[in-house]
């Protein structure tokens, strides 16, 4: 069975949550958010991406 396009983008936000670096630094991760999300006129998907990666450790440290 083909892994489907969630999980795939729920494998991808659980990687870079991990990623201690802006993910422009890991060309890997950053060309597969440009692959799976979409950009804006403000943000490109590694940056929307990276937003959301910074965020999830900033709530996990605060709450300690």
């Amino acid at each position: 069975m083909a892994e489907s396009e969630l999980s795939a983008l729920q494998r991808l936000v659980a990687r870079a949550a991990l990623v201690p670096r802006p993910l422009a630094e890991d060309a890997q991760l950053s060309a597969e958010a440009t692959r799976a999300m979409r950009g804006s006129e403000r943000m490109s998907p590694v940056e929307r991406l990276d937003v959301y990666r910074e965020q999830f450790w900033a709530r996990h440290v605060h709450s300690l």
